[in-house]
């Protein structure tokens, strides 16, 4: 009869600790980041300096990323779902998150159907100009950018249309999981040929990148541009953060590729 008393004394506590201290429940982290970019011209188009705003939200199992106020990425691990959503269109794209960078897998393709097999063949011959190499080597370098203890990387990126080479600022200060804002963050260029090796190459940068300085060499233009995180926080999300609008579409297109069957 002890014992049991004694077991009922411990559990009566501990649900008293659960209403005494709500705090206790984990948080969502948000991260926002500002992307500034240059005015440049290319192939006589002339293009404005733009300043971008990008939040993410991470929770156990789930994540999403805004790009500014036209397209969301959300991904739900234990689902294995990825939606990519156009807000412009109000719409959005349904696929398996492990088909992320498999322009097959993300295309929908039936190897039986002969529209999508030609489909594939003309992808084939866009995505030659796409392949992405990327090259990641760690510094000794640090510094402290806010409250920040920041390492350097230098990122080479290189594509049949041009090359990217970026320095990166680093750290493994926040707790929050890493790979997951990697993935998420990266997923935007999920459509590029050699995706998930650059997934792999990024992952050799330990935390989270809080400064880039970035300048792109492509069609005989250059642009220079800056992405720094600005805040780094734990809140709860908005009702709805982890689901598609409702009202919103689904549609079979390629994200980014007009025309093209999903």
């Amino acid at each position: 009869m002890r014992a049991k008393g004694w077991m009922g004394s411990v559990i009566l506590f501990g649900a008293l600790l659960l209403l005494a201290f709500p705090a206790m429940v984990i948080a969502d982290t948000v991260i926002k980041q500002v992307t500034s970019a240059d005015a440049f011209e290319m192939m006589g188009q002339k293009v404005p300096a733009r300043t971008d705003t990008s939040t993410t939200w991470l929770t156990t199992g789930m994540s999403r990323m805004d790009q500014g106020d036209t397209a969301t990425v959300i991904m739900l691990m234990e689902e294995n779902l990825v939606y990519m959503i156009d807000h412009n269109q109000k719409s959005y794209v349904e696929m398996p998150l492990d088909a992320l960078g498999d322009v097959e897998k993300m295309m929908g393709i039936d190897e039986n159907d002969e529209e999508d097999k030609a489909q594939l063949e003309m992808m084939k011959g866009m995505m030659s100009m796409m392949q992405m190499k990327v090259t990641v080597k760690p510094t000794e370098e640090t510094q402290k950018i806010k409250d920040w203890n920041c390492t350097k990387y230098l990122v080479s990126t290189k594509m049949g249309m041009g090359s990217v080479e970026s320095e990166i600022w680093a750290t493994e200060d926040p707790k929050i999981d890493f790979e997951m804002f990697l993935e998420i963050s990266q997923s935007f260029k999920a459509m590029f040929p050699g995706f998930k090796e650059v997934l792999e190459e990024m992952k050799k940068i330990k935390g989270i990148a809080v400064m880039t300085d970035a300048t792109v060499d492509m069609m005989g233009a250059k642009v220079h541009s800056t992405t720094e995180v600005i805040e780094i926080a734990e809140k709860s999300a908005p009702e709805g953060t982890y689901e598609v609008p409702k009202g919103y579409e689904k549609t079979e297109g390629v994200p980014g590729m007009p025309g093209m069957k999903r």
